[in-house]
């Protein structure tokens, strides 16, 4: 077998559970280093999104779409709640003006999805969107199962990659750069929309 380089005490980072759970900005701090989110990453997202922008539109009329082909989550649009099991007669269409208001939201989320990392604000927001839809934020409860939030991320992600890839103004290397820092990206998003559904660290709420 290869000798392995032997791990110097020394350059292991102490995390605390603790502050992981209580501390946002420390939470932040450790994905961010434990997936190498780096300022270089952020300056290539931030030089990516004037064309991320262009694809918002697209995007969500293509998300709502899906949304529409599966009756749980096109129930949920009408009774605001992915666990309600109540007869709903005539589900919304993609021309419904209640999915026309409901990609106003979405739209502004992908907006704000697009502004600058480097900022705590940024990152408060993308947090905030997890809170939204268990029912703790809105004057009227939306409650969204985590794997359709799941499953909405994953195809929201897929589809601004297949964007990237085919744009025909950014070069191969940008392209792949840009990915790379969007998968970062949405990788804590997922973890500030997962951590709003799993009771993870609960011992340490006051």
């Amino acid at each position: 077998m290869p000798n392995r380089p032997k791990l110097d005490q020394f350059d292991i980072r102490h995390v605390d559970r603790r502050e992981l759970y209580t501390d946002f900005k420390k939470r932040i701090a450790y994905l961010k280093a434990f997936l190498n989110l780096v300022e270089d990453d952020i300056i290539v997202f931030n030089k990516g999104v004037k064309y991320l922008k262009t694809a918002i539109p697209d995007l969500t009329h293509r998300l709502y779409s899906k949304m529409l082909e599966f009756d749980i989550t096109a129930r949920a649009l009408r009774t605001r709640n992915t666990a309600c099991h109540a007869h709903v007669e005539d589900l919304f269409t993609i021309d419904s003006p209640h999915v026309e208001r409901r990609k106003i939201f979405w739209k502004w989320y992908l907006t704000r999805l697009c502004n600058d990392p480097s900022q705590m604000e940024y990152w408060e927001y993308l947090e905030k969107v997890g809170r939204m839809h268990t029912g703790k934020e809105l004057l009227h409860p939306l409650n969204i199962e985590y794997i359709h939030m799941n499953a909405c991320l994953r195809y929201v992600e897929d589809a601004l990659i297949e964007w990237i890839s085919l744009h025909p103004e950014m070069t191969v290397r940008f392209k792949f750069a840009l990915i790379r820092a969007l998968n970062k990206i949405m990788c804590i998003q997922n973890d500030l929309i997962s951590k709003c559904y799993i009771p993870a660290g609960q011992e340490y709420e006051e």
